[in-house]
């Protein structure tokens, strides 16, 4: 129960990176995203740290201090909350007309930035969680492999501090294309042998690449919605993202058992270059329509 209510938590704390947005001026929302998602780093610091030093606080239940500190941590948020100053919902978000989903699911945009997101959460998800099985089952120590996934979450969080920058630069799409090339050189590795290195480079590449496919998924999506649609296409947009990435944790045991780990990396190649071949066509595609004289 209390996991549960820690998740229920952990949805609601996603929304953070949509609330950023829309204090944001418009050129800087790739940027207010990125440095949302950069407070991982610290987390990704501190979480553990925590875990560690607040473990054996009460004699005969081994973590139970752990979760006792939670609720100093919450606490604190809250705190930090009320120093927020979000703006009231304007006239036009509080409109309850709205488009048939249907319709907002046409849009192309709308199509890209979720696949975007969801397939790079699955497959980050994925790869992520089967890589501690594989390294057990090739004889590697659990110190290294807990230091592969703490450089993989360094990874996915670090760039935040510049990958807003980058979207504004050379566009969203082309920062989808260069994570999907990230995470197909990531499955590339990972297929060559079950050496320490290549696991360690392979899943720092795979953070980076779900870093720029996440990022600019979401920048993307707010460009599909109008102010009175905007809770409705984002809790689609997280169910979708979410589920894709449950479904790649839930998947990484039975396939690392089912079909090994070359085969389980070779599983997430194929939707990749889907997405990045369905890019590359609209990119050209579009690329034709612009340079046709207009009659």
């Amino acid at each position: 129960m209390g996991s549960y209510l820690i998740g229920c938590l952990l949805g609601f704390g996603q929304l953070y990176r949509f609330a950023a947005i829309e204090v944001t001026p418009e050129e800087h929302k790739a940027r207010a995203v990125s440095l949302v998602l950069f407070g991982g780093i610290f987390s990704g610091i501190l979480g553990p740290g925590i875990a560690f030093l607040t473990k054996d606080w009460v004699e005969g239940a081994p973590f139970m201090g752990s979760y006792q500190s939670l609720i100093g941590l919450y606490i604190l948020v809250f705190l930090l909350l009320q120093l927020v100053d979000l703006p009231k919902p304007t006239a036009s978000e509080q409109q309850p007309r709205t488009r048939p989903f249907w319709e907002i699911m046409r849009q192309t945009s709308w199509k890209i930035s979720v696949l975007s997101a969801a397939l790079g959460y699955a497959a980050m998800a994925l790869i992520m969680t089967a890589t501690p099985l594989s390294m057990q089952a090739h004889q590697h120590s659990f110190s290294a492999s807990a230091f592969v996934i703490q450089w993989h979450v360094i990874a996915m969080f670090m760039p935040s501090f510049f990958t807003g920058n980058l979207i504004q630069r050379f566009g969203g799409k082309n920062i989808m294309l260069m994570g999907i090339a990230l995470n197909l050189l990531c499955i590339l590795i990972n297929t060559q042998g079950q050496f320490f290195l290549s696991y360690w480079s392979a899943l720092i590449l795979l953070g980076v690449g779900w870093n720029f496919m996440f990022i600019a998924g979401t920048t993307l999506l707010t460009e599909t919605y109008r102010p009175e649609e905007k809770a409705l296409v984002q809790g689609v947009n997280d169910v979708l993202v979410f589920g894709s990435a449950a479904s790649g944790s839930l998947l990484a045991g039975i396939l690392q058992n089912q079909i090994g780990w070359e085969s389980l990396n070779m599983v997430v190649a194929p939707p990749l270059l889907l997405l990045a071949g369905w890019l590359l066509w609209r990119k050209r595609n579009r690329g034709i329509l612009i340079q046709q004289p207009i009659h």
